[in-house]
């Protein structure tokens, strides 16, 4: 029920608390899930999709509004061949917040990528002196 608007399950007593007060253990069927959502929306938004790219639980989001926005609140459906900053923008419903969000998704996807980068060239030193140290053997042999 919680997954259904990509979240994780509720980790302590305050998020359970709070979600309870949202109601959301009432999602029995698809016909719940859009009044869950409208309770929900603002403390999914104020908690997950915040001013610091998503706050402490964004699980790697790189999303602007959760797909029950796309759903439920926005004035037509995601367009899969248009990015979503575009899409919004397209809509005039690109926020600060959103460009603010997007800044700090592209830096963390760019510490992402040196790390990858730093760490390929760590396995390539390791074996470039895995293979010197056999050759050497092989020639002490």
């Amino acid at each position: 029920m919680i997954l259904l608007f990509g979240w994780h399950e509720p980790r302590s007593d305050f998020e359970r608390e709070r979600l309870a007060s949202h109601e959301l253990q009432r999602i029995k069927s698809a016909d719940d899930v859009e009044p869950a959502w409208h309770a929900a929306r603002d403390y999914v938004f104020e908690r997950y999709y915040g001013p610091d790219d998503a706050g402490p639980h964004s699980n790697g989001r790189y999303e602007l509004r959760p797909w029950a926005w796309w759903r439920f609140d926005s004035p037509e459906p995601r367009i899969e061949n248009e990015t979503e900053d575009e899409q919004l923008a397209r809509l005039g419903l690109l926020t600060d917040l959103d460009r603010k969000r997007r800044a700090a998704i592209d830096a963390r996807r760019a510490g992402q990528r040196e790390r990858a980068e730093r760490h390929r060239q760590a396995c390539a030193e390791v074996e470039r002196k895995r293979q010197t140290r056999r050759k050497h053997e092989g020639e002490q042999a």
